[in-house]
């Protein structure tokens, strides 16, 4: 039997027809039977999104009403049903939304028709999968950007979902991963900072949703794009101000940048523009040697940081300057005559500095002073003050006709012309005439040579040079003295004192070699000993020696009185 209405209870009879209008009684079946209620077919998803999905089929029954059941697929968690109540027939395709569902994540679902109250067909045999889309985050922005870190900051997402940063250096091919954790909903904004980045350089970012292991979203369309600070220089000032040159210092800016200098004369509008490669970090100090300057002009400089991408940072400005000294001074006629590359230098009298072409800060004072010298450093004061060996180095003579003949030293006067020196007196008597006190400071020697002249003599007097408590040398005769009575031998003839026996003091000079208190002459060559405390033990010896011979005494004066 075809064309049967489905769900339906049908009742059936039979009859035998013998010959045409011939037929037997009909005979009515023991058992009905119902057809059954059509199961959907032809299952589809589409409209897919992070929390949401539509579903389809198409068959079933006419007038039918439908189950759609949905769960996450292998949990064997329970399934979540809903109906659909439709008008449509067998051919209409049905259309069921599932929402409220979780972001990310694999469903399974399945359908059944409902012809009548407790009527329905079987499911669908095997359940259909979908996976519901991850929020993809949006609204990317930077901000706190330094040399070195910038925080990044996004909308969106999933709640409760991870996500997945991907940042590379711009025009790099590959990306660095940096995974972010957060407990903060699709409503917030999640922000992280990233770190170990370089300065001057334009970098760029996208991040994703993590909804579940496996399981993200799409990338923002076009990562962004941010460029981090090229921090400027610190200047620290110039050094080797000389003549037509100068260096300037900085501190600050990269590592490895390289920097541009600027310099112009205050008050002029055109900058001179210097570069700078170098290899060395932040921290430590950079140096530019700027030439061709003209003497006497006040310069301003300022420096940037060119960053290795290219990007520099702002100049510092203009308020670093410096002066340019006037190379030399010469006043006199033939004064510094030869000069040519030397710089520093002040000659003042005729033919003063004569010789001088290539030496630098040096001082001529007089007609002809310096008139040889042809080395840098030295001075010269008097007419005629000169030096008497080439190559010397810090060498100063004072005087007329005073001549210095070695480096780092100074020559008051002509050797020749017995002056003579006085400090504090107006009218010295000798080369070298004190008033006053002379201090020799730290390691300061006073030394005294030719002591072994023949023609020295002792003049008779028991008098010396010493040294008092202030460090004065003074005039002074030998004397002892002690702090403390414990310090002398007078303890020798305390009663209580220990004479040692005359054999004791036997055995101890047979295995020593010197008397017992008294150090032996080894001990003398290593350490020395004080004059004070040799003078103490020595009279404690003649003491006891003196104990000794009055107990000799008192024995014969008894021996003698036993004779008699």
């Amino acid at each position: 039997m075809t064309d049967l209405t489905p769900n339906t209870i049908y009742r059936w009879q039979v009859r035998t027809i013998c010959a045409p209008g011939i037929t037997s009684a009909f005979v009515v079946a023991a058992n009905n039977f119902q057809t059954l209620c059509r199961v959907p077919a032809s299952p589809l998803v589409d409209q897919i999104t992070n929390n949401s999905a539509r579903v389809s089929w198409g068959d079933g029954e006419v007038g039918a009403d439908y189950e759609v059941q949905y769960r996450i697929r292998n949990t064997n968690a329970a399934w979540t049903s809903a109906t659909l109540v439709t008008p449509l027939g067998v051919s209409a395709r049905k259309y069921f939304t599932i929402i409220d569902i979780k972001p990310g994540s694999i469903y399974e679902w399945r359908v059944r028709s409902i012809c009548a109250p407790g009527i329905t067909s079987d499911f669908m045999i095997d359940p259909n999968s979908f996976q519901t889309l991850c929020g993809t985050p949006n609204q990317l922005t930077t901000d706190q950007l330094t040399s070195t870190s910038a925080r990044l900051n996004w909308f969106g997402g999933e709640a409760g979902a991870s996500y997945e940063i991907n940042i590379r250096v711009s025009g790099a091919t590959s990306w660095s991963t940096i995974p972010v954790s957060t407990s903060q909903g699709p409503g917030e904004f999640k922000r992280r900072i990233v770190t170990g980045l370089t300065g001057g350089t334009v970098y760029e970012w996208r991040v994703r949703t993590v909804c579940t292991a496996g399981i993200f979203s799409d990338y923002a369309l076009s990562p962004v794009v941010f460029t981090t600070v090229c921090n400027p220089p610190n200047p620290q000032g110039v050094q080797n101000l000389l003549g037509a040159s100068v260096e300037v210092v900085w501190n600050g800016g990269e590592p490895g940048a390289g920097y541009e200098v600027q310099y112009r004369g205050v008050g002029t509008v055109a900058w001179t523009t210097a570069s700078l490669s170098s290899t060395l970090g932040a921290s430590e100090s950079k140096r530019l040697a700027l030439t061709g300057l003209a003497p006497g002009v006040i310069y301003e400089w300022q420096v940037r940081t060119v960053c290795s991408s290219g990007i520099p940072s702002s100049y510092t400005g203009a308020a670093a300057r410096f002066q340019v000294p006037v190379q030399n001074v010469f006043v006199g006629v033939g004064a510094g005559q030869n000069i040519s590359t030397g710089i520093g230098n002040v000659g003042i009298g005729t033919n003063a500095s004569f010789s001088l072409t290539t030496a630098d800060n040096t001082v001529a004072l007089g007609k002809s002073a310096g008139f040889f010298n042809t080395s840098s450093g030295n001075t010269f004061v008097g007419a005629e003050a000169d030096a008497l060996a080439p190559n010397l180095s810090n060498a100063t003579a004072i005087g007329l006709k005073a001549k210095v003949g070695a480096s780092n030293a100074i020559v008051l006067g002509d050797v020749e012309a017995n002056t003579k020196v006085g400090i504090g007196v107006t009218a010295p008597e000798f080369p070298l005439d004190v008033r006053g006190i002379i201090n020799l400071r730290n390691k300061g020697t006073l030394k005294f040579s030719h002591l072994h002249n023949p023609n020295l003599r002792p003049d008779g007097t028991d008098q010396f040079l010493t040294v008092d408590d202030k460090g004065q040398v003074v005039l002074s005769r030998y004397r002892v003295s002690i702090a403390n009575p414990n310090q002398w031998a007078d303890r020798v003839f305390e009663p209580n004192y220990r004479l040692r026996p005359l054999s004791e003091v036997q055995r101890f000079i047979r295995q020593h070699n010197h008397l017992p208190g008294i150090p032996s002459a080894d001990q003398i060559m290593r350490d020395g000993i004080e004059a004070m405390k040799l003078n103490a033990v020595l009279l404690e010896k003649i003491e006891e020696l003196t104990l000794y011979l009055i107990q000799v005494e008192q024995r014969i004066n008894k021996l003698e009185g036993v004779r008699k």
